[in-house]
């Protein structure tokens, strides 16, 4: 949030990006280690994913981890192709 010098629950924000905190959490305690992450996609707006799967391999890489994901999204499975 721009033009605030304070911190906020991560409760007051969305889904997506509660759950986005939630996987860049799993894949630091799991360095050096594997991640398997169901549907991917879930909660996460299909016009930001492609952004989304950009920050997720960026701390995978450095942190050493080896993701298997999976999604049944048509979106999702572009913005792999993409991305990749």
């Amino acid at each position: 949030i721009k033009n605030q010098d304070y911190f906020l629950p991560i409760s007051v924000f969305g889904e997506g990006t509660k759950r986005a905190v939630e996987i860049i959490i799993e894949i630091i305690r799991n360095k050096g280690r594997r991640l398997f992450i169901d549907e991917i996609d879930t909660g996460i707006h299909y016009s930001r994913m492609k952004k989304f799967l950009k920050t997720i391999l960026q701390v995978a890489e450095k942190n050493d981890v080896q993701l298997f994901m999976t999604t049944h999204s048509l979106e999702c499975q572009q913005a792999f192709a993409e991305v990749f």
